[in-house]
């Protein structure tokens, strides 16, 4: 009877750690097996062909898991461009009330600072989407990276969520720029075909 007793609790007992076991490697599994998520500015390149024209650059997130709050740093060259103002996206946002801690444009420097949370709310945002949206006014011919740094995503338990960046660029060129390369697009395209034409007459001949 004791015997059958000791068999039973050890049977029990195996079956207990082979559940946790197996709910370990099933949570090891997911979290392997989830993209990480991606913080970027999209357009990554962008082409103008004229100044003081605006237009507008999101920052996006993708494939992020349970996000509760968000906050990065972008640097752009102030010689070349002029942020104008910073829009809160739709993305967060459709999770509840959001509170904006910072949204702050610095012209000395070169700096917008953004920083939103969610409150009022207990579970974070999954998904892809719109964090915020950026008017830059293009004043001068030249190039300007936008680099995404000191960046941060959180989740619901205030726990850093792992993630990459992808920075943009944008260039502005003169217009006669474009017309200036097709141009020699077509001279070398007819030296080309020119080439091509006495090469095949002294075959011929």
């Amino acid at each position: 009877m004791k015997k059958w007793i000791i068999v039973s609790i050890a049977v029990l007992v195996a079956l207990i750690v082979l559940s946790v076991l197996m709910f370990h490697l099933k949570q090891n599994e997911t979290t392997y097996n989830s993209p990480i998520a991606t913080l970027q500015v999209t357009p990554q390149f962008l082409e103008l062909n004229q100044t003081n024209k605006l237009f507008n650059v999101s920052v996006d997130v993708k494939d992020v898991v349970d996000l509760y709050g968000f906050e990065f740093k972008l640097s752009y060259d102030t010689g070349v461009l002029d942020a104008l103002n910073i829009t809160e996206g739709p993305f967060l946002k459709s999770g509840g009330p959001t509170f904006k801690a910072k949204m702050e444009i610095n012209e000395t420097t070169g700096t917008i600072y953004v920083a939103i949370t969610l409150y009022e709310t207990k579970i974070g945002i999954t998904g892809s989407g719109t964090l915020v949206t950026i008017t830059f006014n293009a004043t001068s011919l030249g190039e300007s990276r936008l680099n995404l740094y000191d960046t941060i995503l959180g989740n619901s338990k205030g726990d850093p969520i792992k993630h990459e960046v992808i920075d943009g660029k944008v260039e502005v060129i003169p217009e006669t720029y474009n017309v200036v390369v097709l141009l020699a697009f077509l001279i070398v395209s007819y030296l080309s075909v020119l080439s091509y034409t006495k090469s095949f007459r002294l075959l011929k001949g």
